[in-house]
């Protein structure tokens, strides 16, 4: 059995979140979901929270976060990646929806997103603008009248903005 700590806690959790993730994503394929991310939640661990959304795009439904539970923790907990008295939590993406890989930029493209930058880190919000796409590791963004490049390393949090989301985003 695995065990998921290690000395260094925070890097622990990272390193914990991208296993889970390498080890779900073919049994999500396979059920017809993508994994939109793994995130490990809580001062000591505690808490796994998996979005998922359907390769169709279609809605998701209580069923499907039902289905996606049961497989995700079967595969965990034989691994021994998901210790026993952790929870579990799945859910769709939402309606501002996290943009964790490079294709998001270019799917949600013509929305407006919230920003945590590097850059930025001085303000103290998150910046807003409209996303132009994404080119190499360099996401386009339109924001007070320019438009910036920003590489993709430096975004620490990236959202759809939910006033921009009344139509059908990404489909």
């Amino acid at each position: 059995m695995r065990e998921p700590f290690g000395p260094n806690f925070v890097k622990s959790f990272i390193e914990l979140e991208k296993t889970i993730e390498t080890f779900i994503t073919s049994s999500l394929d396979g059920l017809g979901y993508e994994l939109v991310q793994a995130k490990v939640l809580g001062p000591r661990g505690g808490l796994l929270q998996i979005m998922c959304e359907r390769k169709s795009r279609e809605m998701m439904a209580i069923e499907d976060c039902v289905t996606i539970s049961n497989e995700v923790s079967g595969v965990l907990i034989g691994e021994g990646l998901l210790p026993k008295d952790w929870r579990l939590e799945v859910s769709s993406p939402g309606v501002d929806r996290p943009l964790v890989k490079p294709s998001d930029y270019d799917r949600f493209k013509g929305h407006e997103i919230s920003l945590e930058v590097e850059v930025f880190s001085k303000k103290k919000k998150p910046v807003k603008g409209k996303l132009l796409g994404i080119s190499g590791n360099l996401v386009k963004l339109f924001m007070d009248g320019e438009t910036f490049e920003l590489d993709i390393t430096t975004i620490r949090k990236a959202n759809l903005v939910v006033d921009d989301l009344m139509g059908d985003p990404g489909k």
